[in-house]
């Protein structure tokens, strides 16, 4: 018996985490979409869902590496990837260091900042000269992305911002000049570095604004920007990144003829109407799981990634005076949030409670405040992670959004009165 509890124990201490996970059998036939989601029936005030974005910002930081990477992908289930392997991703790790950024934007907690520090530097090491620009920023593989470069304008300049340095005298201000160079230069409608979606355009146009606000005014690469809009307008380009676009460009300024951001809001309209209100077999009740969800599939990034795009429709509807558009579109972005917010580890009434062996995995791996997409799958990689936190940002920053019963951060006279980033609210997993 003894020789048999040692053998035990010893095959024990040899297994992995993954392998235990996987052993484990989950509850045949489990359906995720049934039952309420608690969120929809919520105000989404500020104090509703500074918890959540506080959590998932904590948990960036909790899988920040040494050299400032980020764990790319928490799959203890080891099902996300069985087709194609998932590298990681330098647009990812630029769009998760805003995400801090933005995160310190409404919660101001310096580990935020200090976070974002870490991973800048790590991409820092990635410059590169490029033919007369002395600083660009190369992908992992040596080639050129405008998306790369302009989320990394995005980060630099914001951080300069949020530091306190004035406008194109923080220390990435060099940095940021370069960067705006290479993008103005660069950035053509169907040129050498041109994308087949235009998302890697769109970004660099909202660095280029970035740098307009928050560095140094440069009217020719406004000039540059709105030009390549207009051609993607004109050439049908309708993604969420081009609704962001034309909505840093309207709000910086920038000369754009009214058929871009009447095209603009036109495409966050259908884009809102892809998300269906609930399974079309059951009769609704006004707080189904699916809704926010796109043609009945539950599926958060699509949602969290998407309504970046439907909150810009909403600032670019206002500014036509498209008030009834503005309005359907805000409702259909609180939507999406809480949506996405049953995905989040941690949180009251997340869509893995109905499945024990999911959650469970979910403290065994230190899931809380991640976001998976897939909940067959229950995989949290960081681009999940960083469009929740910015639709939240983005939510909450709005003039729309409800205060509720708690006080505004300019209320506030020292910063260190505030509550730790995140206090575990709701059920345990």
């Amino acid at each position: 018996m003894k020789h048999r509890l040692a053998s035990l124990l010893l095959s024990l201490a040899f297994t992995t985490p993954s392998a235990l996970a996987a052993s484990a059998k989950s509850p045949a036939k489990v359906d995720f979409g049934k039952g309420p989601n608690p969120w929809q029936s919520l105000e989404l005030t500020r104090e509703e869902l500074l918890p959540a974005l506080s959590a998932s910002a904590e948990y960036l930081m909790r899988n920040q590496l040494a050299d400032g990477r980020f764990l790319y992908i928490n799959d203890p289930l080891g099902r996300c990837c069985l087709k194609k392997a998932d590298k990681y991703s330098m647009i990812r790790h630029l769009g998760a260091i805003y995400a801090l950024l933005r995160a310190y934007e409404v919660s101001p907690f310096p580990e935020y900042l200090t976070a974002a520090k870490k991973s800048l530097d790590f991409a820092q090491t990635f410059i590169d000269s490029y033919g007369a620009h002395k600083r660009v920023m190369k992908s992992m593989n040596g080639s050129l992305s405008l998306g790369e470069n302009g989320f990394l304008l995005i980060d630099v300049a914001l951080y300069d911002k949020l530091t306190g340095h004035k406008p194109g005298k923080g220390p990435y201000a060099s940095l940021a000049e370069d960067l705006n160079g290479f993008l103005t230069e660069a950035l053509a409608f169907n040129g050498p570095l041109a994308t087949k979606e235009g998302w890697a355009e769109s970004q660099a146009v909202i660095g280029i604004v970035h740098y307009n606000k928050l560095v140094k005014k440069d009217s020719a690469s406004l000039v540059a920007a709105a030009r390549w809009l207009e051609s993607a307008t004109a050439a049908g380009k309708t993604s969420h990144w081009h609704i962001q676009a034309a909505s840093w460009l309207a709000g910086e300024g920038a000369s754009l003829s009214r058929r871009v951001l009447s095209r603009a809001v036109d495409s966050a309209l259908a884009q809102a109407r892809s998300a269906v209100q609930g399974d079309e077999d059951e009769e609704l009740d006004g707080t189904s799981r699916y809704v926010g969800s796109r043609k009945g599939k539950l599926y958060s990034c699509n949602a969290t990634a998407r309504n970046e795009g439907l909150l810009a429709g909403v600032e670019l509807a206002r500014l036509l005076g498209r008030d009834r558009d503005a309005r359907h579109l805000w409702a259909r972005a609180k939507e999406h949030v809480a949506f996405a917010l049953q995905f989040q580890y941690g949180l009251p009434g997340n869509i893995y409670e109905a499945d024990p062996v999911l959650s469970r995995t979910a403290q065994l791996f230190g899931l809380t405040g991640g976001l998976a997409d897939d909940p067959r799958k229950a995989s949290v990689r960081i681009d999940y992670v960083a469009h929740h936190i910015r639709a939240m940002t983005t939510y909450l920053l709005s003039p729309q959004a409800p205060e509720g019963r708690g006080l505004k951060l300019s209320e506030l006279d020292d910063v260190a009165e505030l509550p730790r980033p995140f206090i575990s609210t709701g059920k345990p997993l």
